[in-house]
């Protein structure tokens, strides 16, 4: 934020003798307009703002190309937005021209993975009688903007990025602790920057449904990249995640460690799943290189319909983010008892079995969230 002043002129009666009656300072913000590649085209908007105003910014493809999208997901284009703070945004182009390869891709006919709501077209048995859809990346907040969105890819994490968290911090973080919503639930631990340690702050009284829906990030909040809409998201259940990983048709053969974008994680694979041609798929669990796979490799994956989950790690003693290369944690929407809520965990590191749906993750602990849509 800036000091910026505000001419005010008089009327012309007193122009002769005065050109301005005073220099008033009001509050100012940064808004950054940019372009994902300079190749690609051009952006305008740029500049500081008085707070609250609202900004028209715009992006211009350059010849060959063509705007596809802003960072938070919208296609608008100009496009108004609010200055509340130092904000940016970006702009993403693609080339034009050619004919999309379609095979293996989960959805032909635009041969992509996701609709515009950022589901997933390819769906997974959570129950005998229920198949969902996954959200394009995990949950991701900014506190200075007050804006949730999904991971621009699903290998995407923040880690230790998440270290910073605090009510006003102009970033990025994706690691949150139990029913933090921004929802007043009764606790006192209930906005997605808290760090207390204490169990106790964050006890709802019951599971992210029901009562306490409202605690559930993913239902409570519009995600700007995920419809922008309150009420269309949800988080698993601990029953849903343990159908989806052990109960479903040959659940076994449709999960795997990989490495995506040198990210360790989880695959999970779709009910209809159908290797892509060209692409090798080992169905192991226990070692991050079971799967490696660039970033092409993995878009041809993705567009078949398979889910990654990256690992997340911790955020414990407040502030304090560890396993991030080992571990993945995401929370579900069971409560087990008033220190600990059921979660997916997976790990290199666990003795036995290395994947726990569910097993448990203490409420003040800060862990992923990616959401499902009915």
């Amino acid at each position: 934020m800036q000091k910026k002043y505000v001419i005010l002129f008089l009327g012309s009666a007193l122009a002769a003798l005065l050109t301005v009656s005073c220099l008033q300072p009001i509050d100012c913000y940064l808004l950054t307009v940019t372009a994902s590649n300079a190749a690609g085209g051009s952006t305008s908007g740029s500049g500081y703002y008085a707070a609250g105003a609202e900004a028209t910014i715009s992006a211009k493809a350059n010849t060959g190309y063509c705007f596809d999208r802003w960072d938070d997901g919208s296609r608008a284009n100009p496009r108004k937005v609010s200055v509340n703070g130092d904000i940016s945004y970006t702009a993403f182009f693609s080339s034009g021209g050619g004919t999309a390869d379609t095979s293996g891709g989960s959805n032909p006919a635009d041969n992509t993975a996701f609709d515009g709501d950022g589901a997933t077209y390819s769906t997974f048995s959570v129950s005998d009688t229920k198949a969902i859809h996954f959200s394009r990346g995990n949950l991701q907040y900014n506190a200075a903007t007050n804006r949730w969105r999904f991971a621009e890819h699903q290998y995407d994490r923040i880690g230790q990025g998440n270290s910073n968290i605090s009510p006003s911090y102009n970033g990025w973080i994706d690691l949150f602790g139990w029913a933090t919503s921004g929802w007043n639930n009764g606790a006192s631990a209930y906005q997605p920057w808290s760090t207390s340690t204490q169990n106790s702050d964050y006890f709802t009284g019951g599971d992210l449904s029901g009562a306490y829906a409202e605690a559930d990030w993913a239902w409570h909040n519009p995600i700007v990249n995920g419809g922008n809409q309150r009420h269309m998201w949800r988080l698993p259940t601990a029953i849903e995640w343990n159908y989806l990983l052990y109960g479903r048709e040959n659940a076994m053969a449709k999960r795997t460690y990989a490495t995506v974008n040198g990210q360790h994680g989880l695959i999970i694979l779709p009910d209809d799943w159908e290797t892509p041609s060209g692409i090798d798929l080992s169905i192991a669990i226990g070692n991050w290189e079971t799967n490696t796979y660039s970033v092409d490799q993995w878009d041809l994956m993705e567009r078949a319909g398979a889910i990654f989950l990256p690992t997340t790690g911790a955020r414990r003693q407040g502030t304090q983010v560890v396993e991030e290369d080992v571990t993945g944690f995401y929370i579900s929407s069971t409560l087990a008892n008033s220190d600990f809520y059921h979660h997916l965990s997976f790990s290199t590191i666990f003795g036995g079995l290395p994947i726990y749906a569910p097993g448990n993750g203490t409420i003040s602990e800060g862990q992923g969230v990616r959401p499902i849509r009915d």
